[in-house]
């Protein structure tokens, strides 16, 4: 969650999925750089677990819309889950916080 927070804010909504040794996006983050290890790959210790983490427009005066540009624009919600076969499809953790453009 820190890590996806430190990045620079994507405006577009954005997702992947990472493990000790893949990292896969169906919308990638503007600041997706696989050549780069960004994201980084999970540590060795971690091989069993799989992280998947999405940033998506954020309802923020709870009107049912998303207004962009508006009241709405600049703000994300991010929700990262921990995933581990002994759980699976279940996760371990799941973390949700938001992200401001600022």
């Amino acid at each position: 969650m820190e890590y996806d927070k430190s990045q620079v804010y994507s405006i577009a909504a954005w997702d992947y999925t990472v493990t000790s040794s893949q990292r896969n996006s169906t919308d990638e983050p503007s600041w997706w750089d696989p050549d780069n290890d960004i994201p980084p790959f999970l540590p060795p210790d971690c091989e069993n677990y799989t992280v998947t983490a999405k940033a998506e427009d954020f309802d923020a005066d709870n009107d049912g819309n998303i207004e962009v540009p508006g009241k709405d624009e600049g703000i994300q919600k991010i929700t990262v889950n921990i995933y581990h076969p002994d759980t699976d499809p279940d996760p371990v953790i799941i973390l949700e916080d938001y992200k401001v453009e600022r």
